[in-house]
């Protein structure tokens, strides 16, 4: 009975789960309940439930789409399919997104879909590191644009097939900030400069980089904070990362 269930791709409804679970409970040696045993033999006389009717034409779509290796949509795709092969129709809304990741599969798998330049791709690598410069509690507030980080970085690391403009948009205004600081380097190397609160003569070494933070206390003393976009500069013969180095004394 559950097997002709499966051939008409009702496994997962919710009579098909109940055999099933019939099925387990019998082969463990326990007896349904009355009410179990009535709810079963009701399906019995039912009989086999006819094979719905689907769309073979779009579910061979889908197929195709699910064929592209690291897609981070291809479980909604498997989801759409697996409603589909029960005979459940897809509402307009459903259907426009389910064409439209279809649509994007194909794109990725003929090499068709849009792709950042390399100018580009070099600018989402860099917006990657300056969102290791933010703490946590930035994130929580920050959900899309932490969601576009994980997203990027997945793309860099060669585990997300494409991509997307909007995900890319989202990962730099998420880290403008810092990235601005990364691209627009406020010292040159070799350059002169001031740090801390007693305005100490430094000389820039390396930079503008992410890294942990050593500011210079009243007492002249090291004291290590949490990551930000760093100078490494050169103070009394030792080397400190420097997140606010000063062009001139305040």
């Amino acid at each position: 009975m559950f097997g002709q269930y499966r051939l008409a791709g009702l496994a997962e409804s919710s009579k098909g789960r109940f055999i099933k679970q019939m099925i387990d409970t019998i082969q463990r040696g326990k007896y349904p309940t009355k009410r179990q045993r009535s709810w079963l033999d009701q399906l019995i006389d039912d009989g086999a439930p006819a094979k719905p009717s689907i769309n073979e034409e779009y579910i061979s779509k889908l197929d195709e789409a699910l064929t592209v290796e690291n897609l981070n949509f291809h479980d909604t795709l498997l989801d759409f399919k697996g409603r589909l092969m029960r005979g459940w129709t897809l509402s307009s809304k459903q259907k426009k997104f389910c064409d439209d990741l279809i649509t994007k599969a194909i794109e990725v798998k003929n090499g068709t879909a849009w792709a950042p330049s390399d100018a580009e791709t070099a600018r989402i690598k860099l917006a990657i590191e300056a969102a290791a410069s933010y703490e946590d509690a930035y994130w929580y507030t920050h959900p899309g644009g932490h969601k576009a980080v994980r997203l990027a970085k997945a793309w860099v690391d060669g585990e997300m097939a494409y991509i997307d403009g909007w995900t890319m948009e989202k990962l730099f205004k998420a880290v403008a900030g810092r990235l601005r600081l990364l691209e627009n380097p406020k010292f040159s190397l070799g350059e002169k400069c001031f740090v801390g609160p007693k305005n100490i003569f430094g000389i820039i070494l390396d930079g503008p980089k992410v890294g942990c933070i050593q500011k210079i206390d009243m007492n002249g003393n090291k004291v290590t904070f949490g990551r930000d976009v760093v100078y490494d500069v050169l103070v009394d013969g030792n080397i400190w990362k420097i997140n606010n180095p000063k062009k001139r004394r305040s």
